[in-house]
């Protein structure tokens, strides 16, 4: 398992921490490729609570990040885009460039079912928990800027609980007149992981096997293949070829 990226979330990311504050890190990791080709491995999510101290560390495989991304989750666009940045490399520059400059809108439902859920599970203590309401005000207030500018601001932001309907309202409005594009363009991102996958199969030992990539055959000519007609070289097609028998 090797994390491709960790970042720090929580109330540091957003200057509202304060003494005793645990420390919530965010990491995305990647199963090895020739794992996942053999089925050997998985796509697990890891919570591991008071790791190194007070650090809270949520651990999440690529392919989970990225369809999340897809899916505007708030948790995890504030993984990737966090500011506070432990651990970095490609994938997560990747990540952060297709982000900034393709920035989707359909994070305002994951940012508007947190608030929603908290305000109904928090309903009557909300008037005794200062730090709650904060949480919930911070998040509408992420949003509508967002919405608006497609920047992504981590700002402090303290208020009262009869604020929320109002700031509620506020973030419907600007997700109906956002120029934002409605989400992430798929396959930009999932080209992504492809990326990742086949630069960690590089990395692996496969002695059968070897990859023939387009760009290294650009001789249209048919190859062999032990199926009847012969193999058509297309693009986008990966060749896998057995080094011993020559198969494909």
């Amino acid at each position: 398992m090797k994390a491709l990226f960790r970042t720090v979330c929580g109330a540091h990311i957003w200057s509202m921490e304060h003494e005793g504050s645990d420390t919530d890190v965010f990491e995305c990791y990647q199963t090895p490729t020739i794992d996942l080709l053999r089925g050997e491995g998985g796509i697990r999510s890891f919570f591991e609570p008071k790791q190194e101290g007070n650090r809270d560390i949520a651990r999440q495989e690529l392919q989970t990040v990225v369809n999340q991304l897809m899916k505007g989750n708030l948790n995890f666009v504030i993984g990737v885009m966090s500011p506070i940045v432990e651990k970095s490399g490609p994938t997560h520059e990747e990540l952060v460039n297709l982000f900034t400059q393709h920035p989707p809108k359909n994070v305002y439902y994951s940012t508007k079912g947190m608030v929603v859920h908290n305000v109904k599970l928090y309903y009557k203590e909300l008037d005794n928990l200062p730090k709650k309401v904060n949480t919930i005000l911070r998040a509408i207030n992420f949003g509508i800027n967002y919405l608006k500018t497609g920047e992504v601001k981590f700002e402090p932001y303290t208020g009262v609980r009869q604020q929320i309907e109002g700031k509620l309202a506020e973030l419907d409005q600007a997700y109906r007149t956002s120029p934002l594009e409605e989400r992430l363009p798929e396959g930009m991102i999932r080209d992504i992981l492809l990326r990742a996958r086949l630069e960690d199969l590089k990395l692996e030992r496969v002695p059968e096997f070897k990859l023939l990539r387009l760009s290294e055959r650009d001789d249209p000519t048919p190859i062999a293949s032990p199926d009847p007609e012969p193999l058509h070289i297309r693009p986008g097609m990966l060749i896998i070829i057995h080094a011993v028998t020559g198969h494909i």
